[in-house]
């Protein structure tokens, strides 16, 4: 109830104001000047009633609710891809830290990892980097697989 007599009362300024004011007296020529001036200055100034009417506009009807919900929707799909961003670059990160998946692996050939260079044995398959291993008997240099069903290491 309060906007309506807020936008009442400025509706009606706003047609007071711009109204013409009309004399009953006879135009004199200072008054035929400053009607002209008056005029022109109109014709640069904004109009006041479609600047009223359109801010009362704005008033009674906001933007809709549909408008709004749809832009809410769009935010949490936004969030929502972005969490599920940074849940895979967590376990991508994890999963090539984590030494517990290779030690027991490495524990059942007794060797143990070291800096990969030339001339070692190289892992893929126990975790998403490549891990690295001396040479032994029953492992010589080059390029290994680990089949995780059949816990064994395949030639490359």
């Amino acid at each position: 109830m309060h906007t309506h007599r807020l936008s009442l009362l400025i509706l009606s300024t706003l047609l007071i104001a711009s109204s013409p004011a009309y004399s009953t007296t006879k135009p004199t020529k200072l008054d035929s000047t400053l009607n002209q001036t008056l005029l022109a200055q109109q014709d640069r100034a904004p109009d006041l009633i479609t600047v009223g009417a359109s801010l009362l506009n704005s008033l009674l009807n906001p933007p809709s609710r549909s408008t709004q919900i749809n832009a809410d929707a769009e935010v949490k799909k936004a969030k929502i891809a972005a969490d599920a961003e940074i849940a895979k670059e967590k376990l991508r990160i994890e999963a090539s830290q984590n030494t517990d998946k290779v030690a027991p692996v490495l524990n059942q050939w007794g060797v143990a990892r070291i800096a990969c260079a030339p001339g070692l044995v190289f892992i893929n398959g126990i975790t998403t980097d490549t891990v690295c291993v001396q040479p032994s008997a029953e492992l010589n240099p080059g390029y290994y697989s680990y089949d995780n069903a059949r816990k064994q290491l395949i030639r490359n």
